[in-house]
C-alpha cells in the first residue's frame, strides 16, 4: 500500500494503509498518515476527514478526532 499512495496519492488508499498501520500496532504512522493530508493541505472530502477522526480516536488523539469531526460536519451537515 505505501508503494501505491507512492505511485498515486489516491486519498481512498490510505484508509486500507491506516488499517495495516492499525493491525500492526503502529498507531503514529496511521495518525500521521491521515494528520499529513488533512492539516497540511487542503481536502474538502467530509468522507475522508471523517475516517481520519475515527484514525484519530483510536490512536488516542482526541482532540484531532473532534476538530476532524466537526470539519467534515461543516462539509456535509447531512451526511452521519
Amino acid at each position: 500500500f505505501e508503494k501505491s499512495i507512492e505511485l498515486s496519492d489516491d486519498l481512498w488508499r490510505h484508509g486500507d494503509l491506516a488499517t495495516v498501520y492499525l493491525l500492526q500496532g503502529n498507531d503514529d504512522a496511521a495518525f500521521e498518515l491521515y494528520r499529513s493530508h488533512i492539516e497540511d493541505s487542503v481536502i474538502s472530502d467530509a468522507a475522508y476527514i471523517a475516517d481520519g477522526a475515527f484514525v484519530a480516536d483510536r490512536t488516542g488523539h482526541p482532540q484531532a478526532a473532534e476538530k476532524w469531526a466537526e470539519m467534515s460536519l461543516v462539509i456535509e451537515p447531512n451526511n452521519p
